[in-house]
Parts: C-alpha cells; structure tokens; sequence
C-alpha cells in the first residue's frame, strides 16, 4: 500500500438485465513516524530512571502494536502501555531495555477490508481412539485473522466448551461420539466446521 491508493473505492457488480454500484469506502493511508531507538548513553535516560515512547500517526487509528527488535513488546512490572496504547512507558530503565522499538498503526478501514481472513483449514488434533480411563486432549485449529472463536458439540448437541482445546478429564464409553469443532471470524462474521469420530 502506497499513499498513492487512498482514496473511495467502489464495487461494481452487473448481470445482463441491471447493475449496481456499492456505496463508497474510503481508504485512509497512515503516515507513521517512529521514535528514534532508545540509547542508554543518552544524557537524559540514566539507569534506573524511566523514559516514554510515543507513536505519532495521521488518520483515524484503531490499533497500535508495539515491537521491540523485531518482537512483539508486551506489558511487565516495568513497561506499561497508556490506555489507546500509543505510548509505551518504562520505568525504570534497565541495561536489558537498549534496543530498536518501532509501533504499527492501523486504520479500522484497512483493517476491516484488508486484514481479516477465514477462518479456513479447521481441523481437530487429537488421538483417534484411547484406552478407557485416559485423560483426552482435542486441538481445534484454523486459520483466521483476527483468531477464531471456537465452540464444541458432541453428537449434534452443544456442550459449554468455547474454546481452542476439549478435554476428556476420564474416558468413558459415554464419550464415544462424534465431536465438531466450529470457529467463527467476528470481524468477517464467516463460520467453518470440522467433525471427527472418537472412540
């Protein structure tokens, strides 16, 4: 994406008898400035104080994500993020903080249109049968941006578990059955399922 491609955009779809046009959706291009690195040399950071990191950006944000060297920075006793994560605070400075932090701003338009994918390849891992009284652990997976939500139901029937991992705690041959994983995209509000037989 260039700054070149901002702009209204509009889809047009026709058939032999009419044509429509879709309403405009207009694509704003961020212009992110990054912070220079943080230098412990520098006169005003000395060990044991604490210095901020601001990310300055143009435009309507919905997200900012932090990296420090290349690497997603997360939140610790000593680094805390304001509340709309644009600047990042450490506090105090230790040797361990030198290095490259650069921010990632996104538009809710790109991100809408241009981020979220599936889910697709839903797929259940797991044993395919077990000896009776063993604990049972089945992995649901898919591909998805943002993550998928997940849900179980054994033999068509919902069960409470709404998440990645179903666990057997002892099985029984109550449990033989078939077992579907559905993941849902809440932001492309797109569905996919995977069944399996357990025995």
């Amino acid at each position: 994406v260039t700054r070149y491609d901002q702009g209204p955009f509009r889809c047009r779809v026709s058939n032999s008898v009419s044509n429509e046009t879709s309403r405009p959706v207009n694509l704003v291009i961020q212009q992110i400035k990054f912070k220079p690195q943080l230098r412990l040399n520098n006169p005003s950071i000395h060990h044991e104080s604490s210095t901020n990191l601001t990310c300055e950006a143009s435009g309507s944000i919905s997200s900012t994500v932090w990296m420090k060297d290349g690497k997603s920075l997360y939140s610790s006793n000593r680094v805390s993020f304001s509340v709309d994560n644009r600047v990042v605070f450490i506090q105090p400075v230790h040797s361990s903080d030198r290095g490259t932090y650069q921010c990632q701003a996104s538009n809710p338009v790109i991100c809408l249109f241009l981020c979220a994918v599936g889910p697709h390849n839903v797929s259940i891992i797991g044993p395919s049968a077990a000896p009776l009284g063993q604990r049972v652990t089945l992995q649901c997976t898919a591909e998805s941006v943002p993550p998928a939500n997940f849900s179980w139901m054994f033999n068509g029937k919902e069960t409470p578990v709404n998440n990645s991992v179903y666990i057997i705690e002892m099985l029984g041959a109550e449990n033989t059955g078939n077992y579907t994983c559905l993941a849902r995209n809440m932001v492309t509000t797109l569905e996919n399922s995977t069944s399996d037989w357990w025995r």
